[in-house]
């Protein structure tokens, strides 16, 4: 009796953890849906309701800043592949970082960079796994668009650009400088972090670098044509708001 006593008190303590897991992911999928709903609409209706008027130019960046922060916590949120890994962690494929690079490009470096830091860093936030990578995150994304931005508006002048081949090449050489960086500096911090701070074993910590390396350099090379392919199709469109 003892014994079916014990195992129905276990029965009902992991069906009610169960039940609060699902609960907690039903109520973050709401509260997420909701933060870009309201972040999206209150942006577009901005710009909306003054493309006609002698609009603000920090107020329209700022519109935009949030509309591509919220673009880029969908993207990663709802849009990635987890691999799990040792210690509990994992890393993703995502296109999220070509989200920053487009930003960078049609609104500024410092924009653009901003753009990735902010809604990225709120997406690790919201994430159990992630959270405690949330500053590193602030950091690397914020120096993918700053670079990328900067590659392509002080070195090739991308804005001055008609020829659609050059702006092409310059799209793509500045992804590859703002990415590149990504790709050596997110696999190494994360090792310092995990293996220094948190006391990972090294073994495991070297197999999450190998891992990590591996799927960042992935990112990377796809979100350099994605960057370029979205840069392509939305140069011409965002050219009205003379940001």
């Amino acid at each position: 009796c003892k014994v079916h006593m014990k195992n129905a008190i276990l029965y009902s303590i992991a069906k009610n953890s169960l039940s609060l897991t699902v609960t907690y992911c039903h109520f973050k999928i709401v509260l997420h849906t909701i933060i870009i709903i309201v972040c999206i609409f209150y942006c577009v209706i901005i710009i909306v309701n003054q493309e006609d008027m002698v609009m603000n130019k920090n107020i329209k960046k700022f519109a935009l800043i949030a509309m591509f922060a919220a673009v880029s916590f969908v993207v990663f949120t709802y849009g990635r592949i987890d691999i799990p890994l040792a210690a509990g962690s994992k890393v993703s494929i995502h296109i999220a970082n070509a989200i920053v690079v487009v930003c960078a490009f049609l609104l500024g470096p410092v924009e653009g960079g901003l753009a990735g830091a902010v809604g990225l860093s709120i997406a690790d936030i919201l994430d159990p796994v992630y959270i405690t990578v949330a500053p590193k995150t602030f950091i690397l994304k914020f120096m993918i668009g700053f670079i990328a931005g900067s590659v392509a508006h002080k070195v090739f002048k991308i804005n001055d650009l008609k020829d659609n081949k050059k702006v092409v090449v310059a799209s793509l050489v500045s992804s590859v400088c703002g990415l590149g960086f990504n790709v050596i500096f997110d696999p190494l911090l994360g090792y310092i972090y995990k293996r220094y701070i948190l006391q990972i074993g090294e073994v495991s910590a070297n197999l999450i670098l190998a891992w990590t390396s591996g799927v960042t350099l992935f990112n990377a090379v796809v979100c350099v044509f994605v960057a370029t392919i979205l840069y392509m199709a939305l140069r011409k469109p965002f050219s009205r708001f003379k940001i």
